[in-house]
């Protein structure tokens, strides 16, 4: 199936950027949190899917501010990273991922992130 031809917006293309990081890093928090619900967890998860599609639909843009965010990046920058060289099967970048002393714990959670290919 053919894409529709679109120009991404690059301010909605930001909010997916920002937002996969902050919810993968209040995922991080959730997850040992007792009081919360697998229910909460999958909302959550949901939340950070959507954010991510959003990222990967929008192309060399969405690709483009993950780059960017990776300047002063946290674990949640990391993670959106990581699960977009997994989704374009960038082993170069994926490697330079792996190399930063932070970035191991987002891309050992990044594979289950991504759906797997047919």
């Amino acid at each position: 199936m053919a894409m529709p031809s679109y120009r991404p917006i690059p301010a909605v293309i930001a909010q997916h950027a920002e937002e996969a990081a902050l919810l993968r890093n209040l995922r991080s928090s959730q997850v040992v949190a007792p009081h919360v619900t697998l229910h909460q967890l999958l909302r959550l998860d949901n939340r950070i899917a959507a954010h991510l599609d959003g990222l990967s639909i929008a192309g060399e843009a969405g690709e483009a501010l993950c780059a960017e965010a990776l300047e002063d990046p946290g674990i949640g920058e990391l993670f959106a990273a990581t699960v977009g060289a997994i989704e374009r099967g960038d082993r170069q970048a994926l490697h330079h991922l792996v190399e930063r002393r932070q970035g191991v714990k987002s891309c050992i959670a990044a594979p289950a992130t991504v759906a797997p290919q047919e």
